[in-house]
């Protein structure tokens, strides 16, 4: 290579290992942020402090699910009633879950059921901090695990 076109090719590389480290970091963006994002949705009940739902129900049964919107509104079905309340939206960008009062329909079900829904809406407000991973959605109080929900597809 001459003389003249050695600069040139330099700032060429220069500029594409940029560009690469550029899209790099936009790919990985913030750790936190991401979760977040991927909170919002539906999803399904598969545990409750440590106890796998599919065991403390009938096989009929409809498993409690949580809908968390981008806005803080969260609603779903506890077992036998619907819930509705709210999170921080603010805080779910620092991993943090802190659900407020929740408000439920009051209709009596089978024993099972009313037992999990309980449990359920009892854990709802211990919770205060959450974690994404893969497809399930973890909801802690401090660093213990408190109910465990999947991605509804």
């Amino acid at each position: 290579m001459s003389n003249v076109s050695m600069p040139w090719f330099v700032l060429v590389v220069v500029v594409l290992a940029l560009s690469v480290q550029g899209c790099a970091s936009q790919a990985g963006g913030d750790a936190a942020g991401a979760s977040a994002a991927s909170i919002y949705g539906q999803w399904t009940l598969v545990s409750i402090d440590g106890d796998d739902v599919d065991t403390l129900i009938q096989p009929s049964a409809k498993r409690p699910n949580l809908q968390i919107n981008e806005d803080g509104r969260i609603s779903g079905h506890a077992g036998v009633n619907r819930m509705n309340g709210s999170v921080d939206a603010d805080k779910l960008a620092d991993g943090m879950f802190s659900a407020g009062p929740l408000a439920s329909t009051m209709m009596a079900g089978p024993e099972d059921l009313m037992t999990l829904e309980h449990r359920v809406l009892e854990a709802l407000g211990r919770v205060n901090r959450f974690r994404i991973d893969g497809d399930q959605l973890h909801l802690l109080d401090g660093d213990q695990t408190v109910l465990v929900y999947e991605a509804m597809r």
